[in-house]
């Protein structure tokens, strides 16, 4: 049995390059301003990512209006 696959892994995988970037271009697009055509797209506002204990909240508030509508329901 020969061992010659030792540290051939690092030779298997793929590299990634980081594509390069046109100073030019990039203050362009920023001196243009948001929601320009060539500006990269603006983050949108989440209440939710801020505050992830609304998630909590929302869900019981939603598991006590299903148990009001499954309490009548029953009726």
């Amino acid at each position: 049995m020969s061992s010659t696959a030792h540290g051939s892994d690092a030779d298997d995988q793929a590299t990634r390059e980081i594509p390069s970037v046109d100073p030019a271009a990039a203050a362009a697009a920023a001196a243009a301003g948001p929601g320009a055509p060539g500006a990269p797209p603006l983050p949108e506002q989440d209440p939710f990512a801020e505050h992830p204990e609304y998630y909590v909240g929302a869900a019981f508030v939603g598991g006590l209006l299903a148990a009001q509508i499954l309490k009548r329901l029953r009726r």
